[in-house]
């Protein structure tokens, strides 16, 4: 798109230089100067001024006695605040709103928008042509620009306080509202992408959920959310269109057959529980639940010793110095766990993250104890994988072997387990060892 432009020069006076405002009167395509990093940006602008005013002439339209502002509203707002009374100005014909809102975007490279402004500069760029007029002029794809405009009409005027990268990401959720609204009620961006991973997860359960839960519905396959405990486990359907297949599999043997859904950080999946008709099933049967009771012993003095671990380090702290900030110097093992890569794990991550980088510094407590807590060991399946005469799964043993290194920074560090607590670590040494995963 072509504009035939009238260009002069002349002496104007700034105080008769104003920003463009749109049919409201509210100033159109400005930055918002009362952000800190806007004000320091006007600042180093006057500075850089000889004789008050800037090497480069600002770019302004007609308006009756005044003159609007085209291009130039940091280099005019530095001159006022100089006191600068004339300068030079480029004097434009062409004063089309369009004209105008593609000369702001396409200069945003003398000094780079905040995030939120640049948005809201595209998004205006919207109202006058299509995705790709607004990729030519933008600088961004024609698609990302059918992502920003979809947006625009989901979250209405909330579109003019979000970035672009918020936008688009209120577009990959489309049809999944909760998901939208933590991204678009997120502080900054900070909040909103802290959180991507796990929105992405959920939009993926509800996916398959919604998949497995038609397809069984269609072939008239029960499904519950709770485990039925009197029934035995027959096996497990990761995908919908399996669904028919494991349950024949399963009728062989067994009867009353119902499917639970399970939701695991690998995605959703139906585990298949029916009772036995057969002496076999029978004594499978008695096994799982002689497992699944050695399994939940297991669990028992594991989540023991997350508590135990727990409490000691409050002890360790003290209790005067949760009302405040302290050095953490009595866990120097934990204090070291921060610079390995074993603090990448996601079970201690959380309770980590809050130790300082190096020795002596300070540490915020209540926070400490916070991230501690959401570190905690959460996955139900170590008891069980502990108490199963199978070998573990290297992926499996790669975790609790991590789990274990991170019970030995604390006993290192000086928390004594009891006799019970004792007995499950060496179990899962065991076990590890046995999976050629020893230490």
């Amino acid at each position: 798109m072509v504009h035939k432009m009238s260009l002069h020069i002349e002496r104007v006076r700034v105080a008769d230089v104003l920003p463009l405002v749109d049919e409201f009167g509210n100033e159109f395509l400005n930055r918002d100067y009362s952000l800190d990093v806007n004000k320091a940006y006007v600042a180093e602008l006057a500075a850089s001024f000889k004789d008050g005013e800037p090497d480069e002439p600002i770019v302004v339209v007609r308006d009756g006695d005044v003159f609007r502002i085209k291009a130039g509203n940091s280099r005019v707002r530095a001159m006022k605040e100089l006191g600068t009374e004339e300068c030079w100005a480029i004097i434009d014909d062409e004063d089309t709103e369009q004209a105008i809102n593609e000369t702001v975007v396409r200069t945003n490279t003398k000094k780079k928008y905040e995030a939120v402004e640049e948005s809201r500069f595209v998004q205006q760029l919207a109202m006058f042509g299509d995705d790709d007029y607004v990729g030519r002029v933008s600088g961004i794809d024609a698609e990302r620009a059918a992502s920003i405009r979809r947006a625009r009409t989901t979250v209405g005027d909330k579109a003019t306080q979000l970035s672009l990268d918020q936008l688009c990401a209120v577009d990959e959720f489309d049809g999944f509202p909760e998901q939208q609204r933590k991204i678009v009620d997120a502080k900054d961006d900070y909040s909103w992408k802290s959180i991507l991973d796990r929105l992405r997860r959920e939009k993926r359960e509800i996916v398959e959920r919604e998949a497995f839960e038609s397809e069984a519905a269609r072939l008239r396959i029960t499904l519950v959310e709770d485990r039925p405990d009197s029934l035995q486990y027959i096996n497990n359907c990761e995908k919908p269109g399996d669904l028919i297949a494991k349950y024949n599999e399963a009728s062989v043997r067994y009867e009353g057959i119902v499917g639970r859904l399970a939701c695991a950080w690998n995605g959703v999946s139906v585990d298949f529980y029916g009772e036995p008709i057969d002496a076999v099933a029978s004594k499978e049967a008695a096994e799982a639940a002689e497992l699944r009771r050695q399994g939940e012993l297991n669990d028992s003095a594991l989540d023991s010793i997350d508590e135990d671990m727990l409490a000691w380090v409050r002890a360790m702290l003290g209790r005067e110095s949760l009302k405040s900030d302290t050095k953490l110097r009595k866990m120097p093992r934990l204090l070291d766990a921060a610079h390995d890569a074993f603090h990448e794990q996601w079970y201690v991550k959380e309770a980590l993250k809050f130790i300082p980088e190096g020795r002596g510094h300070m540490l915020n407590i209540p926070d400490f104890i916070i991230g501690y807590k959401s570190a905690r060991r959460v996955n139900g399946q170590f008891g069980t994988l502990l108490a199963s005469r199978k070998q573990l799964p290297e992926h499996s043993a790669q975790r609790i072997g991590n789990y274990v290194n991170w019970i030995q920074r604390h006993v290192d560090d000086g928390w004594k387990p009891s006799e019970e607590q004792r007995e499950v670590i060496k179990l899962a040494k065991r076990k590890l060892s046995q999976a050629g995963k020893g230490e």
